[in-house]
C-alpha cells in the first residue's frame, strides 16, 4: 500500500497506535457484543488475546521503539526552521516586559559584556532524570550586531549560566534524583536593531553552535533582527526519551511563549532545515517497517556473537558490544579529510533502547576514537 509515507510522520505514528490497539480491542468487542457466546468463552478469549498482545509487544518492542524514534526525529525536522518571522503585532517593549516577569532577577557575574537582564527560575523535577530543572534568560540589546559582538554575548551568557548552576536546591528528592545531573537551559536573547549583512547570512548556522549536550544542558542563542523582523535560533527539537524532556526543548518552548505568544508562525516560515537525516522521506511506512525488522534480526545475531568491548564497522554503522548490551551508531567517513563523523553515543540499541550513563558513554567514545585512529581516521562526534 503506497500510503502513508514517512514525510507524514505524525500520521504514521497515529496509524501504528491505531493498528496495535485495534488488533486487540476489536476482537474483544466482538466477543462481548455477540450474545451467543457463553460467559466462560468470553473470559478465556479475553485472556488469550491479552497474552497474545503482550507477547507481540515484547517480541516487537525494539522494532516499535526504532520506528517510533525515527518518526519522532522526522517530526522534529518538519517543525524546525532556519528562522521564523516575528508576529505582525510584535512589540519589543511588550516582549521585554514579558521577559522581565519571568523568574527571579540576579546580578550578573563580572564579565566584559554583562547582560542587561539575567533571570533565573528553578523548578522541582517531576521525573527521576534530573535533580533540578533550571531555566535562565540572559537578555542583551544592541543597535548593531556583528559576529564578534554576538560571540561576546554568548560567552557572557555561558559564564553566567555556570555561575548560577545549582543556585537553588530542592528538598525531598529520592536517592535516584540526587545522583542525577541538573537539567539547565540558558536562553540568550539578543535584540538587535540591525544585523551585519554578511553575518545575517550565516546566522542560522552560527546559532546552532550554542553549547552543552542539548539534553541535560543547553545554551540556546536567539537573535531578534528588528530591522528584518526575523527571529533566528536553533529550533530543531530532540525526540523525547520516556518521560525525560531535553533542556533544549524547554528553551525552545520558552522562546515560543515569550516572543511568539505560544505559537510559531509555521505558515509564514518557509526556510526549512537541510535534511541531513539519511532516511528516505518518500518511502512508505510499511516498506520502512520491513527494512527495520530485517536489520534488527541481523543485528541481534551480530551482538550475540560479539564479546564485551568488541567493535565492528559495517554498512556505515559502528557496532559496540558492552557487557550484555550493544550500541549501533551511524558513521560517515570523509576519506579526503581522513575524518570519521560519528553520531553521538547516548542511547543503547540492543537489547532495547535506553539512555546510556555518561561514564559508560565516555569509555565507549574513547574506544571508538582509538578504533578509527588505528585505521587512520580522526573521530568527530556529532551532537544534534
Amino acid at each position: 500500500m503506497p500510503f502513508p509515507k514517512l514525510k507524514n510522520p505524525l500520521l504514521c505514528q497515529i496509524l501504528i497506535l491505531a493498528i496495535i490497539l485495534g488488533s486487540f480491542l476489536i476482537p474483544v468487542l466482538f466477543l462481548f457484543r455477540l450474545p451467543f457466546f457463553p460467559d466462560w468463552f468470553r473470559a478465556i478469549g479475553s485472556i488469550v488475546l491479552d497474552i497474545g498482545m503482550l507477547t507481540y509487544l515484547l517480541k516487537s518492542f525494539l522494532c516499535l521503539m526504532t520506528v517510533d524514534m525515527t518518526l519522532a526525529s522526522l517530526h522534529c525536522y518538519q517543525k524546525a526552521r532556519r528562522r521564523f518571522p516575528l508576529p505582525a503585532n510584535f512589540s519589543p517593549e511588550k516582549a521585554k516586559r514579558r521577559i522581565a516577569h519571568f523568574g527571579e532577577e540576579y546580578y550578573p557575574v563580572s564579565c566584559p559584556v554583562p547582560p542587561q537582564m539575567l533571570l533565573y527560575k528553578s523548578a522541582y523535577p517531576l521525573t527521576i532524570y534530573s535533580r533540578s530543572v533550571e531555566k535562565l534568560i540572559a537578555f542583551y540589546e544592541t543597535p548593531f550586531l556583528d559576529k564578534d559582538q554576538y560571540r561576546r554575548f554568548v560567552s557572557s551568557a555561558a559564564t553566567n549560566a555556570r555561575a548560577l548552576r545549582g543556585s537553588k536546591t530542592h528538598r525531598f528528592l529520592d536517592k535516584n534524583q540526587r545522583s542525577t545531573p541538573i537539567n539547565q537551559v540558558m536562553v540568550v536573547l539578543v535584540f538587535a536593531d540591525r544585523v551585519e549583512e554578511n553575518f545575517r547570512l550565516t546566522l542560522p548556522d552560527e546559532v546552532c553552535k550554542g553549547g552543552g549536550d542539548s539534553f541535560d544542558s543547553a545554551l540556546l542563542p536567539c537573535v531578534v533582527d528588528l530591522e528584518q523582523q526575523l527571529c533566528t535560533f536553533d529550533s530543531l527539537r530532540l525526540p523525547g526519551i520516556c518521560f525525560a524532556i531535553a533542556a533544549k526543548n524547554r528553551g525552545i518552548s520558552l522562546i515560543r511563549r515569550l516572543l511568539f505568544g505560544g505559537r510559531f508562525p509555521y505558515a509564514r516560515a518557509h526556510e526549512w532545515l537541510d535534511r541531513k537525516n539519511e532516511t528516505d522521506w518518500e518511502q512508505t511506512l510499511w516498506s520502512y517497517w520491513r527494512t527495520v525488522k530485517k536489520e534488527l534480526s541481523c543485528d541481534k545475531k551480530q551482538f550475540q556473537k560479539m564479546s564485551h568491548g568488541d567493535m565492528l564497522f559495517r554498512d556505515g554503522y559502528l557496532y559496540i558490544k558492552w557487557r550484555d548490551r550493544g550500541v549501533r551508531v551511524p558513521v560517515t567517513l570523509d576519506h579526503e579529510a581522513q575524518c570519521a563523523k560519528i553520531e553521538n553515543i547516548d542511547l543503547w540499541y540492543y537489547p532495547k533502547a535506553n539512555k546510556i550513563a555518561k561514564e559508560i558513554a565516555v569509555d565507549m567514545k574513547t574506544k571508538a576514537t582509538a578504533y578509527f585512529a588505528h585505521h587512520g581516521y580522526a573521530a568527530e562526534y556529532i551532537t544534534h
